[in-house]
């Protein structure tokens, strides 16, 4: 009885540990209008942007992709695209010198810029941030 008593008390932390906050989501909402500057990049990098630069928006961004797919109220549809267009990314800027262009990766983004600006505003959607967040 006390092992089955253990148990519920450990699924009942576990579930509630899960649970999305208000504050958590509010926390989200403000990370992504911090972040502009840092996805624009991504999204729209200047002429003069380096491959280090991409990468290390990408790095700066990917933590905070990571807690919006963590989150229990964004669906797993969304998680799944956030994870997949972090990997292709990832993939579009392997083998290339951080002094590059980032222009050496145009061709290679140019389907998954526009899916990230998509995540973005979706994750905005779902998790009920101001219009002004992306």
């Amino acid at each position: 009885m006390r092992l089955r008593a253990v148990a519920c008390v450990a699924a009942l932390a576990a579930l509630t540990s899960c649970s999305s906050s208000d504050e958590e989501v509010a926390d989200l909402c403000g990370d992504l209008r911090s972040f502009g500057a840092t996805f624009e990049l991504l999204l729209q990098p200047q002429a003069d942007t380096t491959v280090g630069e991409v990468r290390g928006a990408l790095e700066k961004v990917a933590p905070y992709l990571g807690r919006v797919a963590g989150v229990d109220v964004t669906p797993e549809e969304l998680d799944a695209e956030i994870a997949a267009v972090e990997e292709t990314f990832r993939d579009a800027l392997e083998g290339l010198g951080d002094d590059e262009s980032s222009s050496r990766v145009d061709d290679r983004l140019r389907v998954d810029r526009p899916r990230l600006g998509n995540v973005l505003a979706e994750a905005a959607a779902v998790l009920g941030c101001d219009a002004g967040a992306v």
